[in-house]
Order: structure tokens, then C-alpha cells, then sequence
């Protein structure tokens, strides 16, 4: 039989991390945290699109969907993991296939079980009508992701023209759609036995654990499987730059510029200085191309990032070009800077910043289990040390100004650059690329294994932080929760009212205003402002609900007393000048304008046209075009001084510190404040209205290759009786992965990449419950039926008791989360605060979901079965739609943007 024994790895610094490698090849890394209980599982096989033979581009993807077919054991894995709350998704890049699993502790044996089987046999258990659906749920992903994505097709193609024909990374993910077709089940059966094999995989394990039974139970299950052939990776080879130039059209709001060039690959010496040029030059905030782009009117917005590869990388640079300006223009302006930034000198000061920017990020990066467990997989195949993810970036540290100039002078040659200019016009079609020619792939088969079943322990349920208060001492209340060791202190000065509140033909005030406080305070302009704050450590951002606005801070807890300061400065002394407004503005239509190009989202602002209409003297749902450039800046800076009047704040922290500790630190610069002006009123969103009889609601988007379906209809608001079964029930119908409208439009019928289900938890009495899908154009009418189908299904078949488990496990594993970080528990506080609740109101709502049963969600869901007066919205191509809407016999109301 096949041996368990298990041999140690390099060393690690961290003693936390265990890293030692199975008999069959399987190298395992061990990272236990108490902070949570709960785990993550991520197995990652080292087989991407840059392995994938000729012919077969796109297959990695494709077998990524292929392997949550279920095997013998386990014939329907999202069902056994649903039944323990077990979240579960997987991704494909160019180098690995990545699998992941989060839970409770509990599941730990239960998960570690499953992953083995479906490493020992999913391959084998892949049939024909499995490859059948999952090729359309691929393709629909692509018409969703590249189609009908704004720029999506664009990108699609740049990145792969980066690279010349031939190159593993010319490829792209989703591969060419010839390709996905040709795939057979010869190939399916082939890949697995080729690349799913413990010897090419590394499995990562996070969270609340004890090490020696951890690795009692990987022997007990991953040490079964066999050891596969070897595995040889395509190496890395320097990359004549392509030099590409691009001139595409798409539905975008405005002209891009985007320049791209190879640079080697993430395991360089030169990855660190490449980073901290990245972050000197597109720091949005007074990065280098800030000046002569967005401060000289050229351009709306920039961002430069890098896509990290083991093979080569990738650094772009994308610009957004402002109204009335031409493109060329944009283009030599940004060629300019990045050439004199080229001949350097780099200011020192700038430097130290990016470089304490780029540790504290990466610190923050492995905080969550969830990315730690990946982080620690990178840094084990790129460095061969796991605990590298958790340390400094030695890159980092040692990097020079003049080492960064060297390595921008030897990567990011403007020569060398490939260019992207991406214009307004008709909707992008698929890039030449994702058309190909296919040849046959086939590999000896694997036998099956048996893999020892193990159940889950009993769950451990989680706790909040202590919810501790104070007073400043002109008055205003602090709520703060206590994490130990937190590596940053948050802050957020909340107002108690938000977008509900704003005089009607105001809305996008509260927003406008809001972030105008982080861009200059005081004596500082907004570079200067920045400055300040990451010398600090520190971030000063805003943010807003329908209930509450927020000016936020995160700063290392040393540096809580002057990062309070500056905070205080924002929020009290905001200086919103009138650049600075301008080029807000300029920011925000421009986000207005594109969204109005994504299906989904405009199919959910048609519906809410419809069930929370305009009411005399009341503000409209959102805001619109039309009513941000109605705003002007004095305005804002008169409704931000009453906004943030101090009679109605509340101050909410999360760090390592007690109450008394913060309230000291915030007591010099806010204890003594106090003005004249009176908070402004909050008002409750309003009870959602619906149609005596069924409403379908059509926006025309010509050309789309997908609809966008959004299906509203009432349920009782989060303070009615009921509200926690009408969660369950919309979890059950759309939002569980195996829901059941998910079960037959995406996984039975491949006609949707996904569906989602929600109730609105913002409104208190008079709610709607929501069903959504984008789905496949020639198909919106099948599709439309079956979700309808759905909703008589909760009256015809009754809820079962396993999917009211599925919903209450996973309230069960929110709850055990919801402390995991500082930073993701001061983001819950702030969100429920933000539409008028509290940490501890959400925490008691997830409890009381726990313990329902189908007994008490079934009468609900009686209730919510009718859609005799669901409002229903599709948005999507008219020629292709509605021909099939009216053969459902369907009368529809057509709309407009103007009306939304």
C-alpha cells in the first residue's frame, strides 16, 4: 500500500508554520490560528492555461468547473458541504488551478476527506453530460466576463498580445471558444490523470487546528492517493518584446490608454523595485502620473498594477481620458512623465512612503485565512518557503531608489511598450485569440481509490468582541471592540444619516461630499494631505450607507494620537477645493456613465424604478446624472458641515487597545468640538411598492449577448415577523449554489453562469425579496420560465429540512468570521451601521436563522411563491428578447435610461 510517513521541508523562521511533504509528493503547509474557529482548506495543482497542449486552450478552466461533478462518494459535492455551512469555489490562472474550501472547524475531517476523494477519483466519475453543461456554463461565463463586460473583450486581447504566438501566456484562461467546443471526454479523463496528482499539488492549511491531528488526518486521506508521473513546467525564457499596438471599440464611457509591457517573472530580484515603481507612479493620491494626467486636465483617473506570473509578468499602466481630449495626447503626456521619471532622481521621502505602503499591504494580505492560505502556496512555489508570505519582502527592504530606476530602465522601456487605445463604440466582439483550431489530447487513465469517510466534530459556535463604550468629553459617544494584536486601529466618525436623507434633486450629495473630506484638510492640499497620512502609516478615506456617512482612518496603534489629528482635520476642517471637486465630478459621471452598461446591475435599478418610485418632496431610489452635475461645491461643503455636525456623530473603532486607551488618544483632537449646527434628520428608506398584477419591465441593450433577469416581489422588512425565513427562502430558491433555480438554469441546462437570491435588510416593514440571473440571449424566455417555475416549487414542494440546514450552517460559519480580522470586523460594523443597525442586531438575526426549521420557513415560503405581483426586469438585446417574451405570452413595458 502507499506509505504515510511525511518528510519536513526547509526550516521555517515562523514555528507556526509546519511544512513537510507526503510520501506520494504532496507537499503540505500548516499555518493553525486560533482567532477564529474556523478553517480554510486551499489545494493547489500546478497546472494552468500555460500547460494546456495545442488545441485544448481553455481546458484548465474547464476542468476547474468539471471537478464539482461529484464522485462515487460524494455524488453532489456542493450538497455535502452545504449541509456543514462549508463555502467553496475554485479559480485558474496561467500558472495553477487553485481549490478552496472555508468552514468551521468542526468540518475540518469531513473537508480533508472529500478533498482526497476528489483528488483520488473526480476524474474517472466526469461523464459526457457533466462535460455538456459545464462547457455551457463556460461559455457563458465568457459572454458575461469578456462580452458583455465593458472592456472585457479588450483585455481579453491585450493581455494575450503581450505575448507572441507560441508563448504558454499567449493563451488566454478562458481559452478560444473552437477549442472548448472540440473538448472531449478523452481529454477530461486525460488531464486529470496527467496534472491532478499529489506530486504537482500543494495544500495549504489555515486557521483553528491542532498540527498533530491535522496530520494524522491528511495521512488518514491524501496519503492514499497514489503518486502520479512527473510533471515538467514549461520554464521561463526571456520574451522578445510584441510591441503591439491596438485600436478597439467597446461600450465604455470614455477612451483608455493602456500601455503594457512583459517583466520577469514574480520570483525575480527585480519583482520588489518593480512594485515600488508601480506604487510611485500610480498612487492615486500624488503618484507621479497624477500631475501631468488627472491635475492637467488630460485625464480622469489612472492605475498601474502588475499581474505576477512564474513564467514572466506583466505591468500595465491604464488611463482614463477626459471629456473633449484626444487620446494621442493622453498617450504622449503619459509617455513624457514615465520618461523622466525614467531619468530619475526619485524623491527619498515619496520612496519611503511606497516602500512602508507596500509591507503594511502585504502585512494586512495574510491577515484573512483565506488569502494567507494562497499567499503561503505562492511563496512555497516561487521561494521554496511558505513562512516568506508572512515576513517582510527582503525585495522590499534592501530596494534603492537608483535599484528602482534600473530596474524601470532594463523592464519598462518605452520602446518596448504595447499600446491599447480602446474607444467608444459598438460592444466588443471575442478577441481573435479565442478562436483556434483544436488536436486530440489523451492520457492513460487512474484507477480509483478509497478514501476513509470522516465526519464532522460538533461546530464550536463563535462569539463577538465585547462591545465597549465610551464618551468624549464634549459629548460624543465612542463603541469600540477590542481584537488582540491587530495590526492597525480603525476609526470611523458616523454620521446617523446617509443617501436617504438628501433633499429631492440632491442625490449623490452625501457621496460627493463625503469624499471630498480625504482630499485636503486644513492647511493641506490633497497630495500634501496624503503625504502626511502615509507618513503615519495611516489611511483617511470616507465612506456611506442609506443610514449613516463615515469619514474613516486606519493607522498602526502607536500612531493613534496624531493620525487622530489628521482624521480630525478631514472631518472637521475639510477644505474642498475647487480642483479637487472638479475632478471628483469628472470621476463620478464617468462611473455613472459606465454603469450604465452593466447588465446586471441596470436590470436591479429598472426594478427599483418600479418598487420604490419617486414620491412628491422625497429624494429619488439613486442617484443619476443629471442630479451629481446639478450639485455645486459650495452646496456640498454647506450640507458636509451639517452632515457631520458633532451633536449627531458616533465614533466606532476596532483595534488592539481598550476603550479607554482610544477615547484618550481621539480626546485631544475631537473632545473639545462643537459648532452651532444642527444634525440632519434621518429618514427611514421607504417600504417597497408593488403592482396590483405582474409587471415585466424591458430595457433595450442591442447587441448584448446575455439578458439580465431581476424578479422582485414582496416579503416582510428585517423588524417584520418572518424576515429571518424569507432569508432562508431566497438562499434556498437563488442564492445557494444549489439553489433551486441555480440547479436547473445553470448546472441542469447551462443556460447562466450563476444566480443570486437576497431580501432587501434595509428596509424595516414592507421589503422585497430578489431573484437575479444573467443568462444566455437565446435562452432568456427558457430561463424566465424556470425561475418562475422555482417560485410555484416552494408551494408544490415543500422546504426541506437539508436546505434550511444549508442556510443555517452558513449563518453558523458568518458568525465564527465575523472577528476574524479587525479590519473585516470594523467593515461589518460600519456596513450595519450604514443602513441602520448594529454589529450585535446582525449577530442576534444570524443566531435566530440558525435555529429555524423547516417547519417554521415552510409557511413563508408558501407566502413568497406568488409572483402575481412580482415586478419583473430584463435588460438585454430587443431583437433577440422579446420576440421570445411575447411567445410566452408576456405583455411587457418598455423603458429607458432616462427613466431609471
Amino acid at each position: 500500500m502507499f506509505s504515510l510517513a511525511s518528510a519536513p521541508l526547509a526550516q521555517d523562521a515562523d514555528p507556526g508554520i509546519v511544512h513537510y511533504q507526503l510520501d506520494n509528493g504532496l507537499e503540505v503547509i500548516l499555518a493553525p490560528d486560533s482567532r477564529a474557529p474556523k478553517v480554510v482548506l486551499n489545494v493547489a495543482f500546478k497546472v494552468g492555461s500555460m500547460n494546456e497542449p495545442p488545441g485544448r486552450s481553455g481546458f484548465a478552466h474547464l476542468f476547474e468547473h468539471l471537478m464539482f461533478s461529484g464522485t462515487p462518494a460524494y455524488p453532489n459535492i456542493d450538497a455535502a458541504y452545504g449541509a456543514l455551512g462549508v463555502s467553496l469555489n475554485a479559480w485558474t490562472y496561467e500558472d495553477e488551478t487553485v481549490y478552496y474550501e472555508e468552514g468551521l472547524s468542526s468540518s475540518l475531517p469531513y473537508i480533508l476527506a472529500l478533498e482526497a476523494d476528489r483528488m483520488a477519483n473526480q476524474g474517472q466519475a466526469i461523464t459526457q453530460e457533466d462535460l455538456d453543461i459545464q462547457r455551457a456554463v463556460v461559455l457563458n461565463e465568457m459572454r458575461e466576463n469578456v462580452l458583455d463586460t465593458p472592456s472585457g473583450a479588450g483585455w481579453e486581447g491585450f493581455r494575450s498580445a503581450l505575448f507572441p504566438p507560441g508563448h504558454p501566456y499567449h493563451r488566454p484562461v478562458l481559452g478560444s471558444i473552437a477549442d472548448i467546443k472540440a473538448a472531449g471526454i478523452e481529454d477530461v479523463h486525460g488531464f486529470f490523470a496527467t496534472y491532478y496528482v499529489p506530486n504537482n499539488a500543494v495544500l495549504s492549511l489555515v486557521g483553528d487546528f491542532e498540527v498533530e491531528t491535522a496530520k494524522s488526518l491528511i495521512a488518514q486521506t491524501f496519503g492514499l492517493v497514489p503518486r502520479g508521473a512527473e510533471v515538467t513546467r514549461p520554464a521561463a525564457a526571456p520574451v522578445e518584446p510584441t510591441r503591439a499596438r491596438l485600436a478597439l471599440e467597446d461600450v465604455v464611457a470614455a477612451p483608455t490608454v493602456n500601455l503594457g509591457w512583459v517583466t520577469p517573472p514574480e520570483a525575480s530580484a527585480d519583482s520588489g523595485a518593480l512594485r515600488l515603481a508601480g506604487e510611485l507612479l500610480g498612487n492615486w493620491e500624488y503618484g507621479v502620473l497624477k500631475s501631468p494626467l488627472v491635475d492637467a486636465g488630460l485625464a480622469t483617473d489612472f492605475s498601474i498594477w502588475i499581474e505576477d506570473g512564474v513564467l514572466a509578468s506583466r505591468f500595465f499602466v491604464e488611463i482614463t481620458v477626459s471629456d473633449g481630449v484626444e487620446a494621442a495626447d493622453v498617450e504622449a503626456a503619459a509617455r513624457s512623465a514615465l520618461e523622466a521619471f525614467a531619468k530619475g532622481p526619485i524623491d527619498s521621502a515619496d520612496f519611503e512612503r511606497a516602500r512602508r505602503k507596500l509591507l503594511q499591504d502585504d502585512k494586512l494580505a495574510v491577515e484573512p485565512f483565506k488569502t494567507r492560505a494562497e499567499e503561503l502556496i505562492l511563496a512555497a512555489t516561487s521561494q521554496g518557503q511558505p513562512q516568506a508570505a508572512l515576513l517582510p519582502d527582503p525585495r522590499l527592504v534592501s530596494a534603492t531608489p537608483d535599484g528602482v530606476l534600473a530596474a524601470v530602465r532594463s523592464h519598462l522601456a518605452l520602446v518596448d511598450a504595447s499600446t491599447m487605445i480602446l474607444t467608444p463604440g459598438a460592444r466588443g466582439s471575442y478577441p481573435a485569440v479565442l478562436t483556434g483550431t483544436s488536436e486530440p489530447f489523451a492520457v492513460t487513465e487512474q484507477p480509483s481509490i478509497a478514501i476513509p469517510a470522516l465526519t464532522a466534530e460538533e461546530p464550536v459556535p463563535g462569539t463577538l468582541p465585547l462591545r465597549q463604550e465610551a464618551v468624549l468629553g464634549n459629548g460624543i459617544s465612542l463603541v469600540h471592540y477590542q481584537v488582540a494584536g491587530a495590526p492597525l486601529t480603525y476609526i470611523a466618525v458616523g454620521a446617523p444619516t446617509g443617501t436617504t436623507s438628501v433633499p429631492p434633486g440632491k442625490e449623490g450629495i452625501v457621496e460627493m461630499a463625503a469624499s471630498m473630506a480625504p482630499r485636503g484638510a486644513g492647511e493641506r492640499d490633497f497630495a500634501s494631505f496624503a503625504r502626511a497620512a502615509k507618513d503615519l502609516d495611516a489611511d483617511v478615506n470616507s465612506t456611506w450607507g442609506l443610514r449613516g456617512a463615515f469619514v474613516t482612518l486606519s493607522v498602526p496603534a502607536e500612531n493613534l494620537v496624531a493620525g487622530s489629528a489628521l482624521l480630525a482635520d478631514a472631518v472637521q476642517r475639510p477644505r474642498f477645493d475647487a480642483e479637487e471637486w472638479e475632478a471628483l465630478m469628472e470621476e463620478t459621471l464617468y462611473s455613472l456613465e459606465q454603469r450604465d452598461e452593466e447588465l446586471q446591475d441596470l436590470a436591479r435599478r429598472v426594478a427599483e424604478s418600479q418598487i420604490f418610485p419617486t414620491r412628491p418632496g422625497e429624494p429619488a431610489n439613486d442617484r443619476s446624472m443629471a442630479s451629481v452635475k446639478g450639485l455645486q461645491l459650495a452646496e456640498a461643503k454647506d450640507f458636509f458641515t451639517r452632515l457631520f455636525a458633532p451633536k449627531g456623530l458616533t465614533i466606532y473603532s476596532v483595534g488592539p487597545m481598550p476603550v479607554s486607551d482610544v477615547a484618550a488618544a481621539l480626546e485631544p483632537s475631537f473632545g473639545q468640538w462643537s459648532t452651532a449646527d444642527e444634525p440632519l434628520a434621518p429618514r427611514l428608506r421607504p417600504s417597497a411598492v408593488f403592482p396590483d398584477q405582474q409587471r415585466v419591465v424591458f430595457l433595450a441593450k442591442p447587441g448584448a449577448s446575455q439578458s439580465a433577469i431581476f424578479v422582485a416581489t414582496p416579503a416582510p422588512g428585517v423588524e417584520e415577523p418572518g424576515a429571518g425565513a424569507a432569508l432562508t427562502v431566497s438562499r434556498l430558491l437563488g442564492e445557494d449554489f444549489i439553489s433551486r433555480i441555480n440547479a436547473v438554469i445553470r448546472e441542469a441546462k447551462g443556460y447562466s453562469y450563476g444566480t443570486d437570491g437576497s431580501v432587501y435588510d434595509t428596509i424595516r416593514t414592507g421589503a422585497a425579496m430578489a431573484i437575479e440571473a444573467p443568462v444566455e440571449a437565446d435562452h432568456t424566455a427558457d430561463a424566465l420560465a424556470d425561475i418562475l417555475a422555482g417560485y410555484a416549487s416552494l408551494k408544490t414542494a415543500p422546504v426541506r429540512a437539508d436546505e434550511v440546514q444549508r442556510t443555517a450552517t452558513t449563518m453558523l460559519t458568518r458568525i465564527a468570521g465575523t472577528a476574524e480580522t479587525a479590519g473585516g470586523l470594523f467593515d461589518t460594523v460600519v456596513q450595519q451601521v450604514g443602513i441602520g443597525s448594529t454589529l450585535e442586531d446582525v449577530h442576534l438575526r444570524r443566531l435566530e436563522i440558525a435555529a429555524l426549521t423547516k417547519e417554521l420557513v415552510r409557511p413563508m415560503a408558501e407566502q413568497l411563491e406568488s409572483t402575481d405581483r412580482a415586478v419583473i426586469a430584463i435588460v438585454g438585446d430587443p431583437e433577440v428578447v422579446l420576440p421570445q417574451l411575447e411567445a410566452m405570452g408576456l405583455s411587457v413595458v418598455m423603458t429607458t435610461l432616462d427613466a431609471l
